[in-house]
């Protein structure tokens, strides 16, 4: 090789060392104003590298408030095919959360997001049925794929260990003790569909949604009642709705 070449891999080396160890707070400081309306809640540090490193996340969303802790690892092979793929570890009071993520130039999502989160999250949306629930949510294998900003595709199961609801009934509050609950996560209609089913029989008890635009909802199923071992309708039919909404999570 000539020596030409061995200062040119030099210099090339040199550069590639410059930009693997270029600090991750100093190039957030250079692109924050262009995407700070973009992140859900305020950043408040920046650490590490671009290809390691961690940040704060403050969020002030009803549903979703905490500081997160966000760390990631950038896979820079995924680059040769214009691609940034990272793997993800975000850490909050709630809960913890595993998996990886990527942004192509036709699509993005995540994939292999595991972990356990409380389940008093969903208590901003059940509040306008006057419900609270208890336990712990296991998501395993989360998937979702999003491509011309609609979701194309979804996967994974989510699964509640069980434990204590809260309901208003009238001007009385009640609680009743709930056991394992499965919901399987699904695309329907460009949107997120989580189908939830009690684990012992595997019958529904209704269904949760989440659209693109921030609009969520639930359905639940009179099941759910008898389930709790509370008398159903008149009817008797478990199929029957017991309560339908939607409403903005953000």
């Amino acid at each position: 090789m000539k020596i030409k070449h061995y200062i040119l891999l030099g210099v090339v080396s040199f550069f590639l060392f410059l930009i693997a160890m270029l600090p991750a707070n100093l190039l957030w400081r250079g692109a924050s104003s262009a995407f700070e309306d973009k992140v859900p809640g305020k950043i408040e540090s920046v650490n590490g590298t671009i290809w390691d490193g961690f940040f704060v996340l403050n969020v002030t969303n009803k549903a979703l408030r905490d500081r997160y802790l966000v760390q990631w690892e950038l896979h820079p092979l995924a680059l040769l095919m214009a691609k940034v793929s990272l793997s993800l570890h975000v850490e909050s009071s709630k809960g913890v959360l595993n998996g990886d993520g990527y942004l192509g130039l036709l699509s993005s999502g995540v994939s292999g997001l595991s972990g356990n989160v409380d389940a008093n999250i969903a208590d901003h949306l059940l509040s306008q049925a006057g419900a609270s629930v208890g336990g712990l949510l296991t998501l395993k294998d989360i998937t979702i794929v999003i491509a011309d900003k609609q979701i194309d595709s979804a996967s994974g199961h989510l699964i509640w260990s069980g434990g204590e609801v809260s309901y208003r009934d009238g001007s009385a509050r009640k609680t009743v003790d709930f056991p394992r609950v499965e919901g399987v996560l699904s695309e329907r209609e460009q949107g997120l569909l989580l189908a939830v089913m009690e684990s012992k029989h595997q019958k529904s008890l209704g269904e949760a949604m989440m659209r693109v635009d921030g609009i969520g909802g639930v359905k639940v199923l009179q099941r759910v009642m008898s389930l709790a071992g509370i008398s159903s309708t008149s009817t008797g039919r478990d199929d029957d709705i017991l309560f339908n909404i939607q409403k903005p999570i953000f």
